[in-house]
């Protein structure tokens, strides 16, 4: 099975029972703060699954967020929790193909270990970001938690370990 075919499952599974952690509002807070969008910001939310980081990123007024998701279970929950919310746009597929419009900003919140080929994914954004575009990558844990929790079990063959600072 294709490596995004295997993750989109993966997450199509956990959907229904996926709850975001109240406990990291505060930091998912912190995370818009220094991504300092401006007001007219077209804003891509990459694996955005229900749409966590989205209530952030519209108190940064931004005039579209793209939430991209592999998972169609993921999506169709963004979609029903912002249903009416003209200023959010839920995709489902592959940022790694989609078309997106340029970005003044991209977000990948949770979701960067489960690129498994980083400089596709580099060019990638490279090419989606305007001249100036802020790119965030963050995850709600550290890098010894993230490696652990995506270390055994179901989601290892999903991820990449996050690799030591240089």
């Amino acid at each position: 099975m294709e490596h995004s075919e295997a993750v989109r499952a993966f997450f199509d599974r956990l959907a229904p029972s996926w709850h975001e952690n109240p406990a990291d509002f505060g930091a998912r807070e912190r995370i818009v703060e220094k991504m300092a969008l401006m007001g007219d910001a077209i804003v891509a939310d990459i694996g955005c699954g229900k749409g966590v980081m989205a209530p952030h990123l519209l108190r940064a007024r931004p005039k579209l967020v793209i939430g991209v998701d592999l998972s169609g279970g993921m999506i169709a929950g963004a979609r029903a929790r912002f249903a009416g919310e003209e200023r959010l746009q839920f995709l489902c597929g592959d940022f790694l193909t989609l078309p997106l419009p340029p970005l003044d900003g991209a977000l990948l919140y949770n979701a960067y270990p489960h690129f498994l080929n980083k400089p596709v994914l580099a060019k990638k954004l490279v090419e989606s970001l305007k001249p100036g575009g802020v790119l965030l990558i963050a995850h709600a844990a550290g890098r010894v938690s993230v490696n652990l929790r995506h270390s055994g079990g179901a989601a290892m063959p999903l991820s990449a370990p996050l690799r030591p600072r240089r």
